[in-house]
């Protein structure tokens, strides 16, 4: 399953800690972006307990696609 957005991205820097709990990028630590930051972390938590993989890719300025992938 693919999960695509065309919002603000991420930046490849901060991709390697974004499965960490409570870890924003400095693009959305601003006010008017919310969120606290677990929901990478609880979505790879879930993926992985049901036996599943999950990855990002992401492009600042284009978005971002969300890839999970479940084995039989």
């Amino acid at each position: 399953m693919t999960i695509k957005d065309t919002g603000i991205g991420i930046p490849k820097e901060d991709l390697k800690y974004i499965f960490e709990r409570f870890y924003r990028s400095d693009l959305s630590r601003n006010r008017q972006t919310r969120g606290t930051g677990i929901g990478f972390a609880i979505t790879k938590a879930l993926v992985e307990a049901h036996g599943g993989t999950i990855k990002i890719d992401s492009e600042v300025g284009k978005g971002t696609n969300v890839i999970v992938e479940f084995n039989r």
